[in-house]
């Protein structure tokens, strides 16, 4: 028990002497510490960063009654600008490669906004990043569209995590 409370106060103090580190709550990927840098001038697809978010999906969070008072959210990069995203038979498809289902629904049933329409294929801006996470059900790019550039406000890295996998990736 001593080693554990010796654990968290050093982490505690890491945190509050660098403010380096971020601890995940969110589903998206899994629960645990971060640690966090600048964001670089090129982002890659599988780069994990936090995206602050944009005021349609709080509004979108608000009206769902979901309790998000989160500023920044940790998701992959699944593409970025100038690659193309397409809705084909309600799979993501990012350059050809099948990234995932897009679902109707979110994981408590709420309708789920669309992006793209069945079919459909776009490409992206040059300054824009389109985030999507490995779980099912994860609010993301698939629903609400690509993230412009300047709302990535660091990238993270996992130090300590459980539940699930880190990464993004093709199915």
């Amino acid at each position: 028990m001593r080693g554990v409370v010796a654990l968290l106060l050093g982490l505690s103090l890491v945190v509050l002497v660098t403010r380096q580190v971020r601890f995940n709550v969110m589903r998206s990927l899994p629960y645990g510490l971060y640690g966090v840098s600048a964001a670089p001038e090129t982002l890659v697809p599988g780069d994990l960063v936090f995206v602050r978010t944009p005021a349609t999906v709080r509004l979108m969070a608000q009206l769902y009654g979901w309790p998000w008072g989160i500023l920044a959210l940790l998701k992959p990069v699944a593409a970025v600008g100038r690659q193309m995203v397409c809705d084909l038979g309600r799979r993501l498809v990012i350059d050809g490669q099948d990234w995932g289902p897009i679902y109707p629904t979110s994981h408590d049933g709420q309708p789920l906004p669309s992006w793209l329409m069945p079919g459909e294929c776009r490409q992206l801006d040059a300054d824009q990043i389109f985030v999507a996470s490995p779980v099912d059900g994860s609010l993301d790019s698939r629903y609400v569209g690509p993230i412009d550039r300047h709302l990535i406000s660091t990238t993270a890295v996992p130090w300590w995590t459980w539940g699930g996998s880190v990464h993004a990736a093709p199915h």
